[in-house]
């Protein structure tokens, strides 16, 4: 995505997916998966269908990372969410880490 386009519209998904959710809490207007699958989809095309042109443009300075040379746009983005997804698990042992905390201290 280029810097100032709109993200794309929460369908309100977070809500039955947000960290501490579970499927017992889920309700008739939970998503189903075909619908989360289709709506991925959806998105991805989307992305090629309105960037696709500049997905493939070379990077000014690619790059290797993890045995691998970056050399456009749309393997920068790969890399991008990669690197994000692993951000995740370490966010999540922290935030159990705070709540516990918070339960000691009142």
């Amino acid at each position: 995505m280029r810097r100032g386009e709109a993200l794309p519209v929460d369908l309100g998904f977070r809500k039955y997916f947000k960290d501490g959710s579970s499927p017992k809490d889920y309700d008739s207007a939970t998503p189903t998966f075909a619908i989360l699958l289709e709506t991925y989809r959806e998105y991805s095309f989307d992305i090629v269908h309105k960037y696709g042109s500049f997905l493939e443009a070379p990077m000014s300075q690619p790059f290797e990372y993890l045995n691998s040379r970056f050399n456009t746009v749309a393997d920068d983005l790969h890399l991008l969410i990669y690197h994000e997804g692993e951000h995740y698990p370490m966010i999540a042992r922290l935030l159990k880490k705070v709540r516990m905390l918070n339960l000691f201290t009142h």
